[in-house]
């Protein structure tokens, strides 16, 4: 599968994978398993690049930021982050061009308004998957 495809998978997976990632998070298995959202408590195959993948939430009021330290090069980077509340979905960042570059890492921010409640964070890498964590506003 070339890069191209791969991201646009799974840019179009991302959204639907937060259903997916509450399963598995809660503790059920697949066939195989192995997980299909990797998380702080589920590494996986990629243990060691939990502190690199796994986004980290801030809330600052309305507004939450959502960081993945990772490298943005053109080989290896952060696709995408999605945001959503229990039953809120807040938005998704598309990362492009501009946001490749040394010294840069995957930042995305979300207006949540006067939400309060869980906070499910997603990072896309696009060679080690699916990443999730969890937060509170």
């Amino acid at each position: 599968m070339s890069d191209e495809s791969r991201r646009s998978f799974l840019k179009t997976a991302a959204v639907g994978t937060a259903a997916v990632a509450a399963t598995a998070m809660a503790g059920s298995a697949t066939a195989a398993d192995a997980p299909l959202v990797y998380s702080k408590g589920k590494a996986g195959d990629y243990e060691g690049k939990t502190g690199s993948h796994a986004p980290v939430i801030t809330v600052e009021g309305s507004k939450v930021t959502v960081t993945t330290k990772h490298e943005m090069t053109p080989h290896h980077y952060i696709a995408l982050h999605s945001l959503q509340g229990a039953a809120t979905y807040f938005g998704s960042y598309e990362f492009g061009i501009k946001d490749l570059g040394e010294g840069k890492v995957a930042v995305s921010t979300y207006d949540i308004g006067s939400y309060t409640g869980p906070l499910k964070a997603i990072s896309v890498c696009n060679l080690h998957d699916v990443w999730i964590s969890e937060g509170k506003a």
